[in-house]
């Protein structure tokens, strides 16, 4: 009863589930061309991308209108969410669900040097596939470009177990040719493990925020558990 609640509450918000990882869906029909040949959406492969620095945990709500995913908080400026990989794919979550984005130096603002534009510090994770768009250095124009990431496209992709220092991957990790197939998504998160959404102001980590007219989504595992299981006691009493 109570995790037939929990489902019913998660299906509410359009979030999909899938272990520890959890991801909303693109309402923007227009910019489908993000998915890879999987049919993942951005969110779904940004997500899995993170939760290797958490253990396989990741979740990301679905956003309130004219919100923007916040970069990573201090303290918690993981290379997993400090990759320029995570962040246009992250921004490309963003405009899929018809929000804006932070640009890159305000996303990346609690972030440290040292980890090249378009690479990730650990190979791509089983059952995800990183479509070429999200390797474009975005340091060079300051911000995700939706028609340059719409000229590059999907392909070639790089496939599980590829670990991608810059534009560069192993022959085997990428895939010549599309074929599109339906899979199950999961969700992303932007900052926390798990994050909720509030109504506050841009956090430090991405405290010019309000010159882009976006609010932040950031929260915490805990948060986003009380939530949930408060509403799913209420489905499961009443």
């Amino acid at each position: 009863m109570l995790t037939s609640a929990v489902l019913t509450i998660l299906s509410l918000f359009s979030v999909h589930v899938l272990a520890d990882v959890t991801w909303p869906d693109c309402t923007v029909s227009s910019l489908n061309w993000t998915y890879n040949s999987l049919g993942q959406n951005p969110c779904e492969v940004a997500a899995f991308l993170q939760s290797i620095c958490y253990g396989g945990e990741f979740h990301i709500p679905a956003l309130p209108q004219g919100r923007a995913y916040n970069g990573p908080a201090y303290g918690d400026n993981t290379l997993c969410k400090c990759s320029t990989i995570v962040y246009s794919l992250l921004s490309a979550c963003d405009a899929c669900q018809g929000d804006p984005w932070f640009n890159w130096k305000d996303f990346s603002g609690n972030c440290t040097a040292g980890q090249p534009a378009s690479s990730f510090p650990v190979p791509v994770p089983a059952g995800i596939r990183v479509p070429q768009w999200a390797l474009i250095d975005i340091t060079v124009e300051g911000t995700w470009d939706s028609t340059q990431s719409y000229a590059v496209g999907d392909l070639p992709e790089v496939l599980p177990g590829a670990l991608i220092n810059g534009t560069s991957t192993s022959t085997s990790s990428v895939i010549p040719s599309s074929t599109a197939t339906t899979s199950t998504s999961s969700s992303i998160s932007s900052s926390e493990p798990t994050d909720t959404a509030t109504s506050s102001s841009p956090s430090p980590s991405s405290s010019a925020g309000s010159s882009s007219n976006v609010g932040a989504i950031r929260g915490g595992v805990a948060g986003g558990l009380v939530a949930v299981s408060a509403a799913a006691l209420i489905l499961f009493f009443f």
